[in-house]
């Protein structure tokens, strides 16, 4: 994946564009033969969900940008400004739904960040759990 997309070049053109030191990417690598291909992608695709300049994590809208750039795709992005619901049993019903990646199955779940406190974490849907008996 990474020789197939050039990623360490686009890293040392925008890290150089940038007047950066570092530049550390995070991703997921979803597709034909990787746990099933649930999503039925042809082919390998990496979905960016992380960008570390210079040792600090960046927002989605940085991390958007960096995509737009360098011609790489980012995770999905469901909601902005999001509430978090008042109970974990809300929680779980809202990581219900359809993937917005291959033919739309349901979603394994979804990740809350809150950027300004460095925090984040996984709601696992039950349904995707049960439908690909995991």
């Amino acid at each position: 994946m990474a020789i197939e997309q050039n990623i360490k070049n686009k890293l040392i053109k925008y890290a150089t564009d940038h007047a950066l030191d570092t530049v550390v990417i995070q991703g997921e690598i979803i597709g034909e033969n990787i746990q099933g291909n649930k999503y039925q992608l042809k082919g390998h695709h990496l979905f960016l969900f992380n960008i570390i300049q210079n040792g600090i994590k960046s927002n989605y809208i940085t991390l958007d940008w960096f995509c737009q750039l360098t011609d790489m795709q980012y995770c999905p992005v469901l909601y902005e400004g999001y509430t978090l619901a008042t109970t974990i049993h809300d929680e779980v019903k809202r990581a219900k739904g359809c993937s917005l990646v291959g033919i739309k199955p349901k979603r394994e779940g979804v990740v809350i960040r809150n950027y300004d406190k460095d925090i984040s974490f996984k709601v696992i849907n039950p349904d995707f759990l049960i439908t690909f008996d995991e």
